[in-house]
């Protein structure tokens, strides 16, 4: 049933009055059919030894709800991943109740984990749960050595819907009731109050308030250079990307005008049963997503020096979202100047906490409602 929708629905695009018609009389069958098929892989799902415990009725339940409200397809998808046996376990770590934990898929990322995990265990997060897409330039080993690291592998090909389902069946297996920083491997959390509370202050005062979901801004970081000199060293990122765009409009100024550049992200979350991940910027219960302020800046690292050919490769693979439309942007930029460097008379130099408050909607989350 499905299959055929899809088929219908692409055909029909140029009639979009017919196509909703067509949708609407669908929704009942189609529910139904995703029920049973929902149903029958939640019965088959295989738990790793080391999780055997592990309870997914909460986890069925919320799928059940997400769709009953929407019937899109990646959805549908991302749900029958979750359900796959996609996951290997390499290193196991038993993570106390209240540990904070953060999540991250990765592939080739020896130069950013490094101060990844560096950052975020500065901020007061207690261990990692890290996926590992095909590594094969030492990150694996650096990641086995680590004593507060879990860490599974997949070898199944990459794409933005198996992401979010590797990422919730790895939450999964680490239980619900907790909180996880998600982040992807170039991106590093700060919040307007990090110099005064670490994290297990931090969520403990949103959770007093009712706060169980952060909303956080993604800012373009770059250096003043041409972004792959092949003179730069790689792992002084953090150093070398330190200037960003005030207004945050980075992307469109250099990439054109097709770009967004406010993107949410949901970046830290609790995960209770019914509130989880269901795209990279965008989480359920999509009211809450939608409602929620703007709480902390995401550090976007993208291209380091050594990365050009990552675009050309993800341009051709087409597996990021809507066929890699924004790495075929960057590509022609950099095409048509491969010495492009982003720096100009607008560009500031972060400044730590100091700098969030040039973006006067990222909230002191702590602090709302206070008189």
């Amino acid at each position: 049933m499905g299959m055929i929708q899809k088929k219908i629905s692409a055909k029909l695009n140029k009639y979009p009055l017919i196509k909703g018609i067509f949708s609407f009389a669908c929704h009942p069958l189609l529910k139904c059919a995703n029920y049973r098929k929902l149903k029958q892989y939640s019965e088959k799902i295989s738990v790793l030894p080391e999780f055997k415990n592990t309870d997914y009725s909460m986890w069925r339940e919320s799928f059940n709800t997400l769709i009953s409200l929407s019937n899109e397809v990646r959805f549908i998808d991302m749900i029958e991943e979750f359900y796959k046996e996609s996951l290997t376990l390499l290193k196991y770590n038993s993570f106390k109740d209240d540990d904070i934990i953060v999540v991250c898929l990765l592939k080739n990322e020896i130069y950013r984990v490094r101060e990844f995990v560096k950052h975020y265990r500065s901020l007061g997060a207690d261990g990692f749960v890290f996926i590992d897409n095909g590594s094969d330039d030492g990150t694996v080993e650096f990641l086995m050595e680590q004593s507060d690291i879990a860490l599974f592998k997949t070898r199944t090909t990459y794409n933005s819907i198996r992401k979010t389902a590797w990422i919730n069946k790895a939450i999964s297996y680490f239980g619900l009731n907790r909180w996880y920083i998600i982040p992807d491997s170039d991106e590093f959390f700060v919040y307007p109050e990090m110099d005064e509370m670490n994290l297990h202050e931090y969520l403990s005062a949103l959770k007093q308030k009712g706060i169980y979901g952060v909303k956080t801004m993604m800012l373009e970081m770059y250096p003043n250079a041409p972004f792959f000199d092949d003179k730069a060293d790689p792992s002084l990122f953090r150093y070398t990307y330190r200037f960003y765009d005030k207004d945050a409009l980075f992307l469109t100024r250099v990439f054109g005008d097709d770009c967004s550049d406010v993107r949410p992200k949901p970046t830290v979350l609790f995960y209770d049963g019914s509130r989880f991940a269901v795209g990279s910027h965008d989480y359920f219960p999509f009211a809450e997503n939608q409602s929620s302020d703007y709480g902390g800046i995401v550090l976007h690292y993208k291209f380091l020096p050594h990365e050009r050919h990552k675009i050309d490769k993800i341009v051709e693979s087409g597996v990021y979202a809507n066929h890699s439309a924004l790495y075929k942007l960057y590509k022609n930029r950099f095409d048509n100047d491969s010495e492009y460097n982003a720096f100009y008379e607008g560009s500031l130099e972060w400044r730590g906490t100091e700098s969030i408050s040039d973006f006067d909607f990222i909230k002191r989350l702590t602090s709302l409602n206070e008189k």
